[in-house]
């Protein structure tokens, strides 16, 4: 999905497009159990340059969303409005009748009125998304930086273990709870001190990381090791 810079970008033409005299409206008529997308025509008193700006603007949009339900990019756009109610309301409903006097096919209608100030209001929806999921993605990556373990002073692993073991100079340490707490087994653990394991494997990065943090293993991982675990 597009990021929340293009979305605010998009909004600001759209609202400019609203600003001029002229309101462009959607008609909208869909037959119950078709299986197909509703049918949309145009309507209203907007000029036809406010129209065709509209919709170059509108599939330059729908490129952008998910879960189109069809190929025609100025119809996914107006039935994203419609399924987010911007502007959208209901018309008639009504039901054919067949020659026989039986009921025929259902449908319904509806308009998206003033489409271009529906359109700017949808996308500064889609921005406050995007600003969201931008927010999540950098707190992700800030997280996973702060968790790394630090490498301007790569110590080999017994001089990392001596530095963390003097944090409990009172407390005896398991090795097992720490390495229950990476989820390494202890075999991992015997070989990483041996220098057997290459820099940045997950094992090296997994001892590392909770070494360098100074937490007891319990507080790094809090369900206790079951017994007998190696």
């Amino acid at each position: 999905m597009a990021d929340s810079a293009f979305w605010r970008d998009l909004a600001s033409q759209f609202q400019a497009l609203h600003d001029f005299h002229g309101t462009l409206r959607f008609d909208w008529h869909y037959q119950i159990g078709s299986g197909a997308v509703g049918r949309w025509e145009p309507a209203g008193s907007a000029s036809g340059s406010i129209r065709s700006q509209f919709e170059s603007l509108a599939r330059r949009a729908a490129v952008e969303i998910p879960n189109k339900e069809t190929s025609d990019l100025l119809i996914a756009w107006l039935e994203a409005l419609r399924q987010d109610r911007s502007n959208f309301s209901l018309g008639p409903y009504f039901i054919e009748k067949n020659e026989d006097g039986s009921e025929g096919a259902h449908h319904l209608t509806g308009s998206i009125y003033d489409v271009c100030e529906a359109s700017a209001n949808f996308c500064r929806a889609l921005e406050g998304r995007a600003l969201q999921a931008e927010f999540e993605e950098t707190q992700r990556k800030a997280d996973i930086e702060a968790a790394q373990p630090i490498t301007n002073a790569r110590l080999d692993p017994k001089a990392l273990c001596d530095s963390y073991f003097a944090n409990f100079p009172d407390e005896k340490i398991k090795i097992r709870d720490l390495c229950w707490a990476t989820g390494q087994h202890y075999r991992e653990w015997k070989r990483w001190l041996a220098g057997e394991l290459k820099d940045g494997s997950t094992p090296d990065l997994a001892f590392r990381r909770i070494l360098s943090n100074g937490k007891r293993p319990l507080e790094f991982n809090k369900r206790p090791r079951p017994k007998g675990w190696e």
